[in-house]
């Protein structure tokens, strides 16, 4: 007899693990059937917080599992989810979803290989300011974005574009669908990084991820602007 439920598994106890598996209880439907890491006495303290079970190997949770979380540093996510799609498990993967695009490419194919979902934690798409914005964006020509975040502590295997950045990059390449990105690269400018995308028509346009600080601009002043603003969880 087929069951309604999805069996659900958390890989990696750290804080985003947990966040996971509070949130995923809160989810009808979904049965939290335990958490791994390597740690086993982290593992054993955030479920027994979360009124699960702690596993000490992977292989087992897979097993029960029909998806997982992974929530592991991110140099550790393509082995890891290799081993979740061939143990037929849907995959939610942290971003950044891999530290090299060749080990995301190579992701993709498995997943198409064994009919699995991966999906890739870049939660700014779901975020209701940027969501309501869309309805009045159509073609920016200029994209400023703050993002002002105390250190987490945190991440510490990856540096802070594939941390932090990559949200707004997201948010920057779900906006311009019409223009696609050739490239992105970065400078640093009295303390303010710069990045700046050159898109399929050459044209070089700047973005500004001003970290800790304020700016203002006069560079396009007669064009679309968007600003998005991004202030720490308290």
């Amino acid at each position: 007899m087929k069951r309604n439920e999805i069996y659900y598994g958390i890989i990696g106890s750290g804080h985003i693990g947990n966040y996971h598996a509070q949130q995923i209880q809160k989810i009808s439907g979904v049965i939290l059937k335990g958490i791994y890491d390597i740690l086993p006495e982290q593992a054993e303290r955030v479920a027994a917080t979360n009124n699960t079970k702690a596993y000490k190997e992977l292989a087992p949770l897979l097993d029960v599992c029909d998806a997982v979380t992974i929530a592991t540093p991110a140099h550790s996510h393509f082995q890891i989810a290799i081993q979740a799609l061939q143990s037929n498990c849907h995959v939610f993967i942290e971003k950044p979803i891999t530290d090299s695009l060749n080990d995301a490419i190579e992701l993709s194919l498995i997943a198409e290989k064994y009919n699995k979902i991966i999906q890739v934690g870049h939660i700014e798409r779901f975020n209701r300011t940027f969501r309501e914005s869309l309805k009045y964006i159509k073609k920016p020509q200029f994209i400023e974005i703050h993002r002002i975040s105390p250190f987490p502590n945190r991440s510490l295997d990856i540096p802070v574009v594939m941390d932090v950045m990559i949200h707004d990059l997201d948010i920057l390449l779900s906006i311009n669908k019409q223009n696609p990105i050739k490239k992105i690269d970065a400078t640093m400018t009295r303390g303010i990084p710069i990045a700046r995308r050159v898109a399929s028509n050459n044209k070089s346009i700047p973005i500004m991820p001003i970290i800790n600080s304020v700016g203002k601009t006069n560079i396009f002043p007669n064009k679309e602007i968007c600003c998005f603003n991004k202030t720490p969880f308290r």
